[in-house]
């Protein structure tokens, strides 16, 4: 019934421009957390931060601390409820990588600034999707409303060190590559695919197997197309 109504532009951007399109979305979505931090250091706003800097503002930040602590720091040995820092996937496995790779990094700057730089991320597959279906520039629009997105920035602000910064990126890049192996009839993608959805708990480890299901059964039809 509404066929012709809506025509999206078809593009054939060089690469160069697809990567500056992604560096602007991720651009804006860094930009925008950054006003948390300015408010958080404010003259008016002391109760907000810690020791000069400002305090992580969900609780599952200071759990995440204390396993950081835990691992790098030699702390809570004795307590049995802080577990390894493999337990819970990447955001501490990478975090302690990290940690180890850059020692003038402290666990403070870690939570603050982690959410910040890691939750711009989603800009890269949504633009590349764009991409795939013709259009970089309708990718590069609807990466710059996913990366600063109302629920999606209230759960990846800065200082809020959890795993949200990994629940859609990372569910994101595994479609992108199932749907490259549609568009393209690709062996490849599709194997990267399936391996995107089977390595996805780790990134998010709390309702991860169930989106990997559901990524997995959009794997299995893809291959029926093929």
């Amino acid at each position: 019934f509404f066929v012709g109504t809506l025509e999206l532009p078809k593009d054939r951007a060089p690469w160069w421009v697809v990567v500056l399109l992604i560096l602007v979305a991720y651009a804006l979505s860094v930009y925008v957390r950054m006003a948390w931090i300015e408010m958080a250091m404010g003259e008016d706003r002391e109760s907000m931060r810690w020791e000069g800097n400002p305090t992580p503002n969900t609780h599952d930040s200071f759990y995440f601390a204390a396993i950081l602590q835990k691992a790098h720091l030699g702390m809570h040995q004795e307590n049995d409820l802080v577990p390894s820092f493999v337990q819970n996937g990447m955001i501490t496995m990478f975090s302690y990588g990290l940690l180890k790779v850059f020692p003038s990094l402290t666990i403070e700057q870690l939570l603050l600034w982690f959410p910040v730089y890691a939750s711009g991320l989603i800009c890269v597959p949504v633009v590349l999707i764009g991409r795939l279906y013709g259009s970089a520039v309708w990718g590069f629009l609807a990466a710059c409303i996913a990366g600063i997105a109302h629920s999606y920035f209230n759960r990846t602000l800065a200082g809020y060190y959890d795993t949200d910064v990994f629940s859609i990126s990372a569910a994101a890049f595994a479609l992108m590559f199932l749907l490259c192996a549609l568009r393209r009839r690709s062996l490849n993608y599709a194997l990267l695919g399936a391996l995107g959805c089977f390595i996805y708990p780790l990134f998010y480890n709390r309702i991860g197997i169930p989106i990997a299901l559901g990524l997995a059964f959009v794997g299995f039809q893809l291959f029926q197309a093929f």
